[in-house]
């Protein structure tokens, strides 16, 4: 009994040996993902002077980095905000409660002309688990742009014939709709009013901006990249002589990508959503309303100085093998075209490719991509050796004893027949 124990005991450790050897399964490469995000609410450029504004970005992967930054102003230090965060249980915001905003600032000659409203920005990130969230916010509520000291350079009777013919046609249909009732001044006397009002008006272009943001967000299934550029409203021209109505009214919609990643299955997938544009013409050009989709471009004061082109980008998406990326390009406005600012003097078709000042709105863009871990199988555990059983010793008489008697009382009863057989023979 105590050999077949012994056994059994040395088969269990066998078997024990061979699943501790092979172990759990591990990843021969780690899972890697990363995403980023960018939206910026407007780039100006007058005069060949630029400045950015009211921009967000963020960015966060796999090797525990969470990245924000948001500007009012961009490159301008005291409207802008920065978190990096590479450790993971960790936290941080910039500022750490409410927005930075600070007054924007404008290089000359751009001062001349152009004057913002407060600039501000906020952000927050945080790696918990290894999973890195970061969000960014960056605004500007105003920018307002007097031309009146640009005009002013130009002849106003240089000015005066080309926007006479492209408005008269105009206002003789307003006339004959309204059986002159409208009482609207001669082309030539309308004209000259409106191009008064411009060298003198405080405001040539009023540009009111919504908020950007970007985020990214990581949990248990997916990444996560997004970005939206908020509704802009730029009034152009807001005159005295039509009761201080802008010459045209441009309302753009938001701007708005997205980017996931799925975690488990190793795609990736992105959509935008671009900008919409309505553009309100005022009484004297018409009163138009004019809808601009994505991919479509629009030019209003045609074949005048005052021309100007709206142009609406489209979105669009790329995407790979386990990579996504979208883009909502935004909505141009290229302003006064016709002004040939570099020699002084004035052109009755657009300049090209350039305008006196040109405004990006709504920009948004989002991407993400990552590869999942491999795993290799866990090798099966090696076979224990069949236990070695052996025969129980022996505790009783043993059942051959009883037959080897038999046999040797058959064998002496045998001997005695045949020793009397013969005895009787002899």
């Amino acid at each position: 009994m105590r050999h077949l124990y012994r056994g059994g005991l040395f088969a269990l450790l066998v078997a024990m040996t061979g699943a501790l050897t092979a172990g759990p399964a591990t990843a021969d490469t780690a899972e890697t993902f990363q995403g980023a995000a960018a939206a910026r609410a407007l780039h100006v450029s007058v005069l060949g002077q630029d400045a950015t504004l009211g921009v967000a970005s963020v960015d966060g992967a796999s090797t525990l980095r969470a990245v924000a930054d948001a500007a009012g102003q961009l490159l301008v230090q005291a409207t802008s905000s920065s978190v990096k965060l590479t450790s993971d249980n960790t936290s941080g915001a910039d500022p750490t409660s409410g927005s930075r905003c600070g007054q924007g600032v404008i290089p000359s000659p751009l001062s001349d002309v152009l004057s913002l409203d407060l600039v501000c920005s906020s952000l927050k990130a945080d790696i918990s688990k290894g999973a890195p969230h970061a969000f960014g916010q960056g605004s500007v509520a105003a920018v307002n742009l007097n031309a009146g000291t640009l005009l002013k350079q130009l002849n106003l009777d240089t000015l005066t014939q080309p926007v006479v013919d492209a408005v008269q046609p105009i206002l003789d249909q307003l006339n004959q709709a309204t059986g002159q009732n409208a009482q609207l001044q001669a082309g030539e006397d309308t004209v000259k009013t409106i191009l008064e009002d411009l060298t003198t008006t405080t405001r040539t272009l009023s540009v009111k901006l919504g908020n950007s943001s970007s985020e990214l967000t990581t949990v248990a299934g997916t990444v996560t990249s997004a970005s939206n550029a908020q509704a802009a409203q730029i009034d152009i021209l807001p005159l005295a002589a039509l009761n201080n109505t802008p010459l045209a009214s441009v309302t753009v919609g938001s701007a708005q990508t997205r980017a996931v990643y799925d975690r488990v299955k190793g795609t990736s997938t992105a959509s935008a959503d671009p900008a919409l544009v309505t553009v309100q013409l005022a009484s004297i050009l018409g009163g138009q309303t004019i809808k601009v989709a994505p991919g479509e471009t629009v030019t209003i004061l045609q074949g005048t100085p005052l021309e100007s082109t709206i142009i609406v980008a489209d979105g669009h998406t790329e995407s790979g093998a386990n990579s996504a990326k979208a883009v909502a390009d935004g909505v141009s406005l290229e302003l006064f075209k016709g002004l040939n600012l570099s020699t002084g003097s004035t052109s009755t078709t657009a300049a090209a490719p350039s305008a006196a000042v040109v405004l990006q709105l709504a920009h948004s863009e989002s991407s993400v991509s990552g590869t999942p871990a491999v795993v290799s199988p866990a090798p099966p555990p090696a076979a224990a050796p069949p236990a070695q059983v052996k025969a129980l010793a022996l505790t009783g008489p043993s059942p051959w004893l009883g037959l080897m008697g038999i046999a040797l009382v058959g064998s002496a009863y045998g001997a005695r027949r045949l020793s009397r057989r013969y005895g009787e023979v002899s």
